[in-house]
């Protein structure tokens, strides 16, 4: 998800927000989804993610190789004995709108 851009300013006693996101179709959702959506949710009086619950999985198989920037992999959640895991999908380019489905 990058580039990505956000930005306040204060002007006229008024605040205003501005997000530059991404041109590639994954890496835009993406990027919405976790910067985007969360701060219209609270000006719409949500609960953000804090109400949706939480959930804990382990990854199944290997983990990926550490990286310094923060990555969201794609995974399918599946319950194997009685323990939620993370089947982690692969990887395709930000420029593939249908890694989206």
């Amino acid at each position: 998800g990058k580039p990505a851009f956000f930005g306040l300013l204060d002007r006229d006693d008024r605040r205003r927000y501005v997000f530059g996101l991404p041109g590639n179709p994954a890496s835009c959702y993406t990027v919405f989804d976790l910067l985007v959506r969360p701060l219209l949710e609270a000006w719409m009086g949500g609960v953000g993610d804090a109400g949706r619950g939480a959930l804990t999985a382990q990854v199944a198989g290997a983990a990926p190789p550490r990286n310094a920037r923060q990555q969201a992999i794609p995974a399918h959640l599946v319950v194997r004995e009685g323990r939620v895991e993370a089947d982690l999908d692969v990887v395709r380019p930000s420029g593939d709108p249908f890694s989206l489905l």
